[in-house]
């Protein structure tokens, strides 16, 4: 019920889009999201109930490998 709510209220929205459901399977849903230049996806129990902390149940996994660096040099 949630989800049907959020999406007629986002329908249309220019930067905003509602999060879709990928393959159930772990490795083909990091083919889709790799497939289509995804940063990387939250995989979930889909048993758990959300909470406003990070648990083991909600797992965050980035496809780049790419990361922010800080280049020095002394004289």
């Amino acid at each position: 019920m949630r989800r049907q709510r959020l999406e007629r209220e986002l329908d249309g929205a220019d930067m905003v889009f509602p999060v879709r459901r990928l393959a159930s399977d772990g490795m083909a849903a990091c083919r889709e999201v790799q497939a289509r230049g995804y940063d990387g996806l939250v995989a979930k129990d889909p048993a758990s109930a959300y909470r406003g902390c990070r648990t083991r149940s909600w797992l965050k996994v980035k496809m780049s490998r790419d990361g922010h660096f800080l280049v020095g040099a002394s004289r």
